[in-house]
């Protein structure tokens, strides 16, 4: 089971350099421990649907993840000391766990945003056949 939130987390956590796709797990024995996601979907946002289809598809021609869905959305933020309302375009990337490195720093290059959201969450889970789908698109 995953366990989010848990005070006893925080001492495990150590300092990395390069992004981490897992989860907290809490093993047999009551002890938490680290499990690495080999599937992840990445969402970032951006103020255009062109603009999103735009990423959507340098982000497949890259081979940088396997299927991207375009979803409109309506964000409130904080920019520069201001609460801001504005219509976006969610832009969800699968991807292999191993290429979300690369992907962050493509969508970071080609983004419009000063500071693009860029967000991975781990799948815990699915279709084995679709999931097996998605390592295969992202590999050269």
């Amino acid at each position: 089971m995953l366990y989010v939130g848990s005070p006893d987390i925080a001492r495990f956590r150590r300092p990395c350099r390069a992004p981490v796709v897992s989860a907290w797990l809490r093993d047999r024995t009551g002890r938490y421990a680290r499990r690495m996601a080999e599937h992840v979907i990445v969402a970032t946002t951006t103020d255009s649907e062109d603009k999103a289809r735009e990423l959507a598809s340098s982000v497949i021609d890259a081979k940088l993840g396997a299927c991207a869905q375009i979803v409109p959305i309506t964000s409130v933020y904080r920019w520069e000391g201001k609460v801001e309302t504005d219509p976006e375009w969610r832009v969800e990337i699968k991807t292999a766990a191993d290429r979300v490195a690369d992907l962050t720093d493509h969508l970071k290059k080609i983004h419009t945003y000063d500071v693009p959201e860029i967000v991975a969450t781990p799948i815990e889970g699915g279709s084995a056949e679709y999931l097996s789908w998605v390592v295969d698109e992202t590999r050269s």
